[in-house]
């Protein structure tokens, strides 16, 4: 629906490991450089609407 839609991955020490600006519900657990994130706390930030619009929150990764 929105053209502009911005995400954020932060680790747990804030370092950001995955920033798309131009995001398409594709992100896929992977790092910016598309290496898979280990298992780990992570949080996330979502804007779109030009920013009017932000949602924020934490995701789990699990792996084997």
């Amino acid at each position: 629906i929105y053209d502009d839609v911005n995400l954020i991955i932060l680790n747990r020490w804030g370092k950001v490991v995955f920033e798309d600006s131009a995001y398409k519900n594709q992100w896929n657990g992977t790092n910016s450089k598309g290496n898979p994130l280990g298992s780990g706390t992570y949080y996330f930030f979502l804007s779109f609407d030009e920013g009017k619009e932000k949602n924020q929150g934490v995701l789990h990764i699990i792996t084997n």
